[in-house]
């Protein structure tokens, strides 16, 4: 396991979110998140069909950038950086957000590690 994730996609993080949707049933989703350093929050992710069928933990209110307000579904979960926590029970725990069409992650997240956004060029997380 290292230390260090370096990712030349500049901007983005690739992670593993694990979604709880009931006692019995969890939805893996492997993406790259968009380092969001404006989100106070944990994790954003799109609408997908497992999770539009599955009642989530809670319901949020949030503000566009327009003014207007949403319902956005909240999940509890867990993530995993693919080169940092390759043991599952290293996985951190989150609240996934089901909004927009763009995976973020906040500043809940990030502050955990250090975060190098390296000349336009690519991201290190760092434990």
């Amino acid at each position: 396991m290292s230390n260090k994730l370096i990712s030349s996609k500049y901007t983005f993080l690739p992670l593993t979110i694990h979604v709880r949707v009931s006692n019995r049933k969890n939805i893996d989703i492997h993406t790259q998140a968009l380092i969001d350093t404006g989100f106070s929050g944990d994790i954003v992710v799109p609408a997908t069909e497992e999770l539009k069928l599955s009642p989530p933990d809670a319901y949020a209110t949030w503000t566009m950038a327009d003014g207007s307000e949403v319902m956005a579904p909240i999940f509890l979960g867990r993530i995993r950086f693919p080169e940092l926590d390759e043991d599952v029970a290293e996985m951190v725990g989150v609240t996934v957000t089901v909004l927009g069409d763009q995976a973020l992650i906040g500043q809940s997240v990030l502050r955990r590690y250090t975060l190098t956004l390296d000349h336009g060029k690519q991201v290190i997380l760092e434990r």
